[in-house]
C-alpha cells in the first residue's frame, strides 16, 4: 500500500516473468516485501533486525513448500578486477550461510551490493527452517556480457535448498 516504497524498486518485475515460467499455469500466490534501506554504520542492528524478520516468516509460514526469492545486484559501477574481488567475499558469506558475515563485509568493504539485507533475511529464513545447502548457480558481470569492464555491476544466483531431515 505505501506507493513511495516500491516506486524505484524493480525486482518484481524482473522476478514474476521467471515464476509465471517456471510454474506456468500453477501461478503462484505472491507475497512482496519491500525493505527499506538501513543504515549500514549499525551493523548489529541490521543484523538482529534480519534476524528477526527472517524467523518471523519462517514461523508464518510453518512446514509449507515456498520459495522465497531475494533480489540484489552486487557490485556496482567499479572495475571488473574490484567486482569480481568484492563480490567473491559477499558470495563466500552467502555460501556459507552466514547472514551476519554478509552484512558485516558488505559494510566494512564499501561493497556497493544494493540489497544485502533481503538476502541475509532470506539465510535467516532457512536457518531457521533447517536449510543449510547454498550453491552458487551463475557469477557474472555487466563486462562479462557487453565486453566493457572498466565499470560494471555484479550479478549472480544461488539455490538454498533443505538437505533433508525435519524441516523446522
Amino acid at each position: 500500500e505505501d506507493e513511495q516504497a516500491h516506486r524505484g524498486e524493480h525486482s518484481l518485475e524482473v522476478q514474476v516473468p521467471f515464476l509465471q515460467f517456471v510454474y506456468s499455469d500453477r501461478a503462484p500466490k505472491i507475497l512482496p516485501l519491500c525493505i527499506r534501506s538501513h543504515p549500514m554504520h549499525e551493523v548489529e542492528a541490521v543484523v538482529a533486525d534480519a534476524e528477526e524478520l527472517g524467523q518471523a516468516i519462517a514461523g508464518a509460514v510453518g512446514s509449507r513448500r515456498v520459495v522465497l526469492v531475494a533480489s540484489t545486484d552486487f557490485s556496482h559501477q567499479v572495475p571488473q578486477e574490484v567486482a569480481e574481488r568484492q563480490d567473491r567475499l559477499a558470495l563466500d558469506a552467502i555460501e556459507g550461510m552466514d547472514p551476519e558475515s554478509l552484512v558485516r563485509t558488505v559494510f566494512e568493504r564499501g561493497i556497493s551490493m544494493c540489497g544485502p539485507v533481503p538476502v541475509a533475511i532470506a539465510l535467516f529464513f532457512c536457518l531457521a527452517r533447517g536449510e543449510h545447502r547454498a550453491e552458487l548457480l551463475r557469477y557474472y558481470t555487466s563486462g562479462d556480457i557487453i565486453g566493457d569492464r572498466r565499470s560494471v555491476v555484479g550479478y549472480a544466483s544461488f539455490a538454498i535448498r533443505h538437505q533433508g531431515g525435519v524441516r523446522k
